[in-house]
């Protein structure tokens, strides 16, 4: 959920004084356990605060339980006790979030949607649900169901615990899921995907089964550590398009053990929409243990720094730069990576950038047209979206990149410097949602209208 942090929401007394803090009293967690949102506190009964640091601690509790992603709104104030003038009270008052998500899948595989009524091939249709259930009795564990039918089949289920132990340091995340697929990204050809699909046979079957530990020691560093299985069928008419796809020679039967860690930093004023703070993650993952398949054997690092100013209450200033790096100079089609699908340059989104060294570097000035601010709508009978939340921003925008090819694939846009610029407007509500839509032009003069619904940096 994006929420800002400002003034008029908080209501706490200043007063110059040091007290004691002897009760905080939670209210308007109808589902969510106690021990939940003391967590996620700056403090703690028997604390000496000093008034000076009440807004401190107001801002960082606040932003801490707004990134649980369990509420829509939080209240905190620090009152004298009146019967005890060294004494403190906190009070904590939460809007609860709707928890449960049932979400259609409806897709065509088609270029577009134009194309797809041309054809009206239903055969080329994905559909489905995907459940989601949050706060899972009441202790922010989240439970997801995939069921996909027709072109693409996926089956998956995912549960998270977040605070497995009595101090909610550790936590464990499980899953698996299914997927079958009849067309497959076989490689790239001057940035341009190359596919192949067939509408009568699945042509790649992947299983796959992970369990990840998470550590969570300091409010915002946590550590990560994810086993993985994989086992995947190929079509052996895959091999005409791609002979490398798992290995130097073409295997239709492949499965292997990977092993990933992370190691995050997260002091974002919000997870979905940050506009003030730092984010950095460095992450090293192994494709191939030796033990299933010793063919397969792919290691890389990834680097990702942001940071977040706010200069004014509407100027705001982000820029940020991502990294990726493969041990190895030849590496199997399916495990590249590098600029496209969520990480790329403005203005070379239809372009798919894969290389040994990635580099990318992104940056926004912005300005706020509508400051967030909170509607109340009486008619809506539900409590949980009574309250609208909007803000309008307007940005301006410059990114960078650059991708040194692999010797196993040189058909890409490798060994050019990428710039794109432009103008964007977003817009931001409750409950996650953002619009972006941004106009770019390249420094090979190619420009664009583009839509996403994730923040742009």
């Amino acid at each position: 959920m994006i929420r800002l942090f400002f003034w008029g929401l908080l209501l706490f007394n200043i007063t110059a004084f040091a007290g004691v803090l002897t009760d905080i009293q939670i209210t308007g967690n109808e589902k969510t356990k106690d021990r939940i949102i003391l967590r996620e506190l700056s403090f703690h009964p028997g604390d000496t605060i000093l008034s000076k640091d009440f807004p401190k601690h107001v801002s960082l509790s606040y932003n801490n339980l707004i990134n649980t992603l369990l509420f829509n709104y939080v209240y905190i104030s620090f009152d004298k006790k009146s019967n005890n003038n060294d004494s403190l009270i906190a009070k904590i008052e939460v809007e609860e979030r709707w928890y449960f998500w049932p979400e259609i899948v409806f897709k065509f595989q088609e270029r577009n949607f134009t194309e797809w009524l041309r054809n009206k091939n239903f055969n080329r249709l994905d559909y489905g649900t995907f459940l989601t259930q949050r706060n899972v009795r009441g202790l922010n564990e989240t439970f997801q169901l995939l069921l996909q039918w027709g072109f693409n089949r996926k089956i998956g289920a995912y549960y998270e615990w977040p605070n497995l132990t009595k101090h909610q340091k550790n936590g464990l995340n499980i899953g698996g899921f299914y997927n079958a697929q009849n067309e497959v990204f076989t490689n790239i050809d001057e940035g341009n995907r190359m596919v192949y699909n067939e509408d009568s046979r699945s042509l790649l079957t992947n299983q796959s089964l992970f369990m990840e530990y998470v550590r969570r020691g300091h409010f915002f560093m946590r550590h990560m550590f994810r086993l993985n299985y994989d086992r995947f069928s190929l079509n052996n008419k895959l091999e005409d398009y791609n002979s490398n796809f798992f290995n130097s020679t073409f295997q239709s039967d492949v499965h292997f053990l990977s092993f990933g860690y992370k190691m995050k930093w997260d002091k974002r004023d919000s997870k979905n929409y940050p506009l003030k703070g730092n984010y950095f993650d460095v992450q090293f993952y192994q494709r191939g243990l030796g033990i299933l398949d010793e063919n397969v054997n792919v290691s890389y690092f990834k680097f990702n720094a942001r940071h977040f100013i706010k200069a004014s209450n509407r100027w705001f200033f982000s820029y940020g730069g991502f990294a990726n790096i493969f041990v190895q100079d030849r590496v199997p089609f399916y495990f590249q990576q590098g600029l496209g699908f969520n990480r790329y340059v403005r203005g070379y989104e239809p372009y798919v950038i894969f290389g040994k060294e990635n580099v990318l570097l992104k940056s926004n000035l912005k300005y706020a047209i509508l400051k967030p601010r909170v509607k109340e709508f009486e008619w809506i009978p539900h409590k949980k979206f009574k309250k609208a939340f909007l803000a309008i921003y307007t940005n301006l925008f410059l990114d960078a990149g650059y991708s040194t090819p692999f010797k196993n694939n040189e058909k890409s846009l490798n060994n050019e410097f990428l710039a794109g610029a432009g103008i964007g407007l977003d817009f931001v509500t409750y409950y996650d949602l953002v619009l972006r839509v941004e106009a770019a032009t390249n420094i090979d003069q190619l420009t664009g209208i583009y839509i996403s619904f994730v923040a742009p940096l």
